[in-house]
C-alpha cells in the first residue's frame, strides 16, 4: 500500500500511526499544490 503524506498535519499524522503499528506502507511525498501539479476546477 502506498500512502501520500505532505507537510501539512493531517496527512503526517497518518505517517506517524503508520509507523507506530509497523504497517506495510510506502510512504510518498506529494505536494499536490506545487506549481504545475495543480489541477484547475473548470465551472
Amino acid at each position: 500500500m502506498k500512502l501520500y503524506f505532505s507537510r501539512n498535519p493531517n496527512p503526517r499524522l497518518a505517517v506517524a500511526v503508520s509507523r507506530y503499528l509497523e504497517a506495510k506502507v510506502d510512504f510518498e511525498f506529494a505536494s499536490p499544490f506545487a506549481p504545475g501539479k495543480r489541477r484547475s476546477i473548470a465551472r
